[in-house]
């Protein structure tokens, strides 16, 4: 999905699936390659202001009034949802809209990638995107010096081949050994560095899903194919049979996962029984998920 432009992967079936799971995790591989191949269809329409957004399916529920914080190489943007509309999108933290909407009755943040943000009114959002800035500025100097370091590191290496002294040559090439050694452990203290900033933020502002809540989003995940598959013949048997025998090891390692689900997702009645259907028409055990 688009909006006014900017690429958000947020409403896709591979996020959720990477945010609730591990790519280490093999429990998930025949659900994970189903959904790179695209057999849940992506929504790749371009969203402009005053469009209707659907925030709630099997597998995700974001709240009517949302904002989506968007960060690329250049910057960071800001999209505005309001009864599930888009409102506003902005690169000004500090606009007015983004202000009112801290004090609407109920709302969600969220990041391009579907993570919900703690942040739960404007003083916590100013003090998120300091601290991603501050991250962003300490490191760019430091990568800024590392870069200075490798030009004059390259400058002596020319000058040290258009030498023809060879008296220092021992001696010089002990001494750029040492600084190759040198230059890679900086390097490694950089990433490391930056990544324990980021680390930082992620720990603080960054809500992580229960093991409870993981399960109920794969869950939706699992009957989003499962519909796919009720509609369809496309996919070959051996894959089939692959998912069937994937989902039905998902049911028995996660008791009560269909109840836990419906209240996770605030599933009515009518909804509840329609996915339920499904499930035996498809022949997957359900009995005793509403007990």
């Amino acid at each position: 999905m688009n909006i006014e432009g900017i690429y958000v992967p947020a409403f896709e079936a591979r996020t959720p699936l990477a945010n609730n799971s591990s790519i280490c995790d093999d429990k998930y591989d025949c659900l994970r390659s189903l959904i790179l191949k695209g057999i849940i269809k992506n929504d790749n329409k371009n969203y402009v202001i005053g469009d209707k957004i659907q925030l709630k399916n099997e597998f995700y529920e974001y709240s009517n009034n949302l904002l989506i914080i968007h960060e690329d190489k250049k910057c960071t943007k800001f999209i505005l949802i309001m009864k599930r509309r888009v409102f506003l999108v902005t690169e000004n933290p500090d606009a007015i809209e983004i202000k009112t909407f801290f004090s609407t009755h109920k709302f969600s943040v969220i990041d391009s990638y579907g993570k919900e943000l703690l942040l739960h009114n404007y003083e916590e959002l100013c003090e998120f995107t300091d601290a991603v800035e501050q991250a962003r500025k300490s490191f760019r100097w430091r990568l800024e010096k590392y870069h200075e370091y490798m030009e004059k590191l390259f400058e002596f290496r020319k000058v040290r081949s258009e030498a023809y002294d060879c008296n220092i040559s021992e001696e010089f090439d002990k001494f750029l050994s040492l600084a190759d050694e040198y230059s890679k452990e900086f390097c490694d203290l950089l990433y490391e560095y930056h990544d324990r900033q980021e680390q930082q933020i992620v720990n603080k502002f960054i809500h992580r899903p229960s093991l409870e809540e993981s399960a109920c989003v794969i869950f939706g995940l699992y009957i989003s194919v499962l519909k796919e598959y009720a509609q369809t013949q496309s996919d070959c048997e051996r894959n089939r049979k692959a998912f069937y025998h994937e989902f039905g090891l998902f049911l028995s390692n996660n008791e009560n996962i269909f109840t836990k689900y419906t209240k996770y997702f605030s599933l009515d009645i009518e909804k509840a029984k329609e996915i339920e259907k499904l499930l035996e028409d498809m022949q997957l055990d359900v009995r005793g998920w509403f007990n």
